[in-house]
């Protein structure tokens, strides 16, 4: 049987999150068990991810005796014209440091290996972390979502330069980096994943005693490697949907979140343009922290569209009528509406619905549209004027009026800073930052003049001070503190109020110090929040304050979140 043809066994769904077993048939999945050998070499000791038609496997390479991961591909997508095989041929004349460079993943070998579902080609990659939707999730700074975002743009800046589209450009691609784990020691590896379990897979019928050849005697959940996301740089990986722009297809299984209209409404081959739309999806999402488009009908993803975008133009218009007709021969005319009235509400509905948004969510000015994006993430004014503009030229319902890769790199919205800069010489006030101040974010400080980080040097003898909460408000009475800068490449301070000190008499704190509260990262400085002890009221309080800040940005002009997004100008 084909692996197109579908084939259900009647499995419930999995109390966790695993391939769907109805693809262990002939042609699908290859049945993989951890201890299981392939291609003589790698051994399968943890399960890392999978798609529509690959699962991918943490194994030890006992040849080359270190860490790799092998992406094991479904018998039906397996064969040496795969698209991924003329990727790695295509890019052979770039050196590993380029690829690197520009962050880009290819496969570092391959083979094959027979099965009972069929001939299955396994692709040797480095071992990689975790997808970048689930790093968003965890939460950053907002100079990470921008470093992140920056780096895709790179990336698909480079495999344009190339005559490469990637086709299937979205959060599950992309990987972050890892270090020094190739060659890590069996125990210190397996600290680093989480106890994940197994499920034993029962016979598809009451006749057989085991789940049969094409199912697996287990399945088990996937998880990423745990290591340290202080400083993230990303790869691209699985060129399984790669195209050459001299041989573009009308389609690609992109899913509907990142797939531009001329894919979604088939209006003809697809070229650089839709790369960048699922790259405009990309960053949106992880600077936001919520899709601009959502997986649903096509109906909805229409609807979606013309919230930010504004009316369905043509070509995309006659061919929505034309599917909608084939769908529902009774659904309303389309074909008799101007081209200035939107087809998935009337242009009354979409002014009454905007309205009534910007009464409520604030940010006058550009829009017409009715879209809007919920987020719990909040935004300056001025970035988000920045994001809106990069947003504005990536999404064009014509793809040839979108903007290059090469012009989202040079986008100003990278290089938008949320730290006020300091300079050799400037005045930190340590009381204000210590006790708070009139500004709603505390102030954060970046790199001075010639890359070297500012800091506030502070004597070790007077770290010891008291930190008792009757300490501190007694010292709020006090005129504030303040202390010269000086630059020096490690940010480090005590977390307490000391006295003034002359800049001559002043020294290097303890850097082992448990009081330490200033971190220096490689690229940027973040200064933190001491620590103070708190009582139950001091938390509701808190908690009640966390609350109405997130209703001030509706208010006010000022640190904002983007909820009446919308790109139709």
């Amino acid at each position: 049987m084909a692996e197109d043809e579908f084939q259900s066994y009647g499995y419930p769904p999995a109390p966790f999150d695993v391939e769907d077993l109805d693809r262990y048939r002939i042609g699908g999945y290859h049945p993989v068990i951890l201890g299981d050998m392939l291609g003589d070499r790698f051994e399968a000791i943890h399960k890392l991810g999978y798609g529509s038609y690959a699962t991918v496997w943490l194994c030890f390479d006992h040849q080359a005796d270190k860490w790799q991961a092998v992406k094991v591909v479904a018998a039906s997508h397996s064969d040496e014209n795969s698209s991924e095989l003329s990727m790695l041929k295509h890019f052979q004349n770039d050196s590993d440091e380029e690829l690197e460079k520009h962050h880009i993943c290819l496969p570092r070998d391959n083979f094959f290996i027979e099965g009972p579902n069929g001939r299955h080609l396994c692709i040797v990659m480095p071992l990689l972390g975790a997808p970048l939707e689930d790093i968003w999730r965890e939460g950053h700074d907002n100079f990470v979502y921008r470093h992140i975002s920056k780096q895709l743009a790179e990336a698909m800046a480079f495999i344009h330069s190339r005559g490469v589209c990637h086709g299937d450009f979205r959060p599950k691609n992309i990987l972050s980096k890892l270090k020094d784990v190739e060659h890590m020691e069996f125990d210190e590896l397996m600290s680093r994943l989480p106890r994940t379990g197994r499920l034993q897979v029962p016979p598809p019928n009451s006749d057989m005693e085991g789940p049969g050849p094409h199912l697996p005697e287990y399945i088990y959940p996937c998880s990423a490697l745990q290591m340290d996301t202080s400083s993230i740089d990303i790869t691209i990986c699985d060129f399984g949907e790669a195209y050459h722009i001299s041989d573009p297809p009308n389609f690609t299984g992109i899913p509907q979140g990142y797939a531009p209209p001329e894919t979604m409404l088939s209006t003809g081959p697809l070229f650089y343009g839709a790369d960048l739309w699922a790259l405009g999806n990309t960053i949106a999402e992880i600077r936001l922290g919520a899709p601009l488009m959502f997986d649903g009908g096509i109906y909805d993803y229409l609807e979606n569209l013309e919230d930010m975008l504004g009316p369905l133009p043509e070509p995309f218009r006659s061919a929505w009528i034309e599917l909608s007709t084939r769908m529902d021969p009774g659904v309303r005319s389309a074909s008799e509406l101007p081209l200035t009235e939107p087809l998935t509400m009337t242009t009354e509905a979409m002014a009454a619905y905007r309205e009534e948004r910007l009464k409520y969510k604030g940010y006058e000015g550009l829009y017409d549209g009715n879209g809007h994006i919920w987020t719990d993430r909040t935004l300056s004014k001025e970035e988000a004027d920045l994001l809106l503009d990069l947003l504005q030229k990536i999404f064009k319902y014509n793809p040839a009026e979108r903007c290059s890769a090469a012009d989202v790199v040079a986008h100003p919205w990278f290089d938008y800073e949320d730290y006020v800069p300091m300079m050799d010489g400037d005045i930190w006030d340590m009381h204000a930052e210590m006790h708070g101040d009139s500004t709603e974010f505390p102030t954060k400080y970046d790199y001075g003049e010639g890359g070297k980080a500012v800091v506030a040097n502070v004597p070790e003898e007077d770290q010891e001070m008291s930190s008792a909460p009757q300490a501190l408000e007694e010292e709020d009475e006090m005129a504030p503190q303040t202390y010269e800068v000086t630059e020096d490449p490690s940010l480090v301070a005590s977390n307490q109020q000391v006295p003034e000190t002359p800049s001559s008499e002043l020294e290097s704190p303890n850097k082992d110090s448990e009081d330490v509260f200033f971190e220096a990262e490689v690229e940027r400085a973040v200064i933190l929040a001491p620590p103070q002890q708190h009582g139950i009221l001091d938390l509701i309080l808190d908690w009640v304050a966390g609350f109405a800040r997130g209703l001030l940005p509706r208010l006010y002009d000022g640190p904002m979140s983007l909820a009446n997004f919308c790109l139709y100008p």
